[in-house]
């Protein structure tokens, strides 16, 4: 009854090699919350710029640590605690940045509508997304 469609494929980013120091120092987003996500922000600081894309941030607040935490619910409006329309938040406030990597870090979901964007051509041309799942979820 319905022909099935191809799947275009996704745009090919460039890898980010953290083996070597890299030429610039790298733009890098966080999207998530909870002790899997300051960890890696930890390990990321010093390899450039890391913000955190957290619904419990302090707005524009720059820790000790360097790493700048973005408030999820200042983002995109109106805010509910609906996940996919915090993942269209998300999506929203990730395609007006220019982040070289991008890591959904443990919460189901957030990273979706990016990750659809992406393999549809209509963002993240030169932007790498990575999911980390630190945990289960059924």
């Amino acid at each position: 009854m319905f022909a099935q469609l191809p799947h275009p494929p996704a745009p090919a980013a460039a890898a980010v090699d953290f083996a070597s120091p890299p030429a610039r120092p790298l733009r890098l987003c966080l999207v998530g919350g909870g002790a899997a996500c300051r960890d890696l922000a930890r390990t990321l600081i010093g390899r450039g710029a890391v913000w955190i894309l957290d619904s419990d941030a302090d707005h524009g607040v720059r820790g000790d640590d360097g790493v700048t935490h973005v408030r999820l619910d200042d983002t995109f409006s109106p805010t509910h605690r609906y996940t996919p329309l915090l993942s269209l938040g998300v999506y929203h406030w990730l395609s007006r940045q220019d982040f070289d990597l991008v890591v959904f870090v443990d919460q189901p979901g957030l990273g979706y509508y990016s990750l659809v964007a992406r393999d549809l051509g209509l963002a993240f041309a030169h932007t790498t997304l990575a999911v980390q799942a630190a945990a289960g979820h059924a």
